[in-house]
């Protein structure tokens, strides 16, 4: 789970999303090419694809001095399924109407039991 944290965390980012949705559009790219899409400075660009490195969701390859960036599909597949559950068991409660709770408020429950 906390992986899952991570990684969601990481692509949370607005610019990290760019990047991902970048790289699944046109594959591998040169960081030059990103620094020019994103119209980021390279610190900038290293601090994201860090991030993105750390969480599995990039990988790299070192062509004379540039580096170049690809998605690790597994891990976006991954990430895809963890969220599918969440939203089929959404689904199954909206459906059945389990787990529908009342507010305590609503009930005229006291604060105390609220907090319960």
């Amino acid at each position: 789970m906390h992986e899952d944290h991570e990684s969601l965390r990481v692509l949370g980012d607005p610019v990290r999303l760019g990047i991902v949705a970048l790289l699944a559009e046109s594959g591998e790219r040169c960081a030059c090419e990103l620094l020019s899409e994103f119209s980021i400075t390279q610190p900038t660009l290293s601090h994201h694809m860090k991030a993105l490195r750390e969480a599995d969701l990039v990988s790299t390859r070192k062509e004379g001095t540039w580096i170049h960036y690809a998605l690790i599909p597994g891990e976006l597949d991954r990430l895809a399924g963890v969220l599918s559950a969440y939203a089929s068991r959404a689904r199954q409660r909206e459906t059945s109407r389990e787990g529908v709770r009342s507010c305590p408020a609503e009930t005229g429950d006291s604060k105390r039991e609220a907090l319960r």
